[in-house]
């Protein structure tokens, strides 16, 4: 008899709903690329960053810069901090470290409290960790 396999490790790969996917496709397939780097797959992965805090910024009703972490590692950081309660231990760990005043994110089921972080924001002079 074959058993159910359980994936459990996504921090390698996070599940996401199939309208995000959508929006994310080309760049998964088509134009990878780093945000940093000077060739023209790099500068679409930049224009999409752009894109993509901008739209950040307009759900959240915000005009206030964010930040996208990826992994443990993060910027310098002066202000407090918006925090997600699903977070990698690394990450949080390096947060920590910071000594930055810490807002955690709510969550409403398995979905965030966009209401709550919108008044965290217009409340508050944070950054946005995602």
């Amino acid at each position: 008899m074959r058993y159910k396999q359980v994936y459990l490790d996504w921090l390698s790969q996070t599940p996401m709903p199939q309208d995000v996917f959508d929006e994310l496709r080309d760049y998964f397939v088509e134009r990878r690329g780093l945000p940093g780097a000077l060739h023209q797959w790099g500068q679409w992965s930049k224009a999409a960053l752009e894109h993509f805090i901008e739209s950040t910024q307009e759900i959240l009703g915000t005009k206030k810069p964010i930040r996208f972490s990826i992994g443990p590692e993060l910027p310098e950081i002066s202000k407090p901090i918006l925090l997600s309660p699903i977070e990698s231990k690394k990450v949080r760990r390096t947060v920590a470290k910071s000594n930055a005043e810490v807002f955690e994110m709510k969550m409403k089921g398995f979905e965030f409290d966009l209401e709550q972080a919108e008044i965290t924001l217009q409340e508050n002079d944070v950054e946005l960790i995602i």
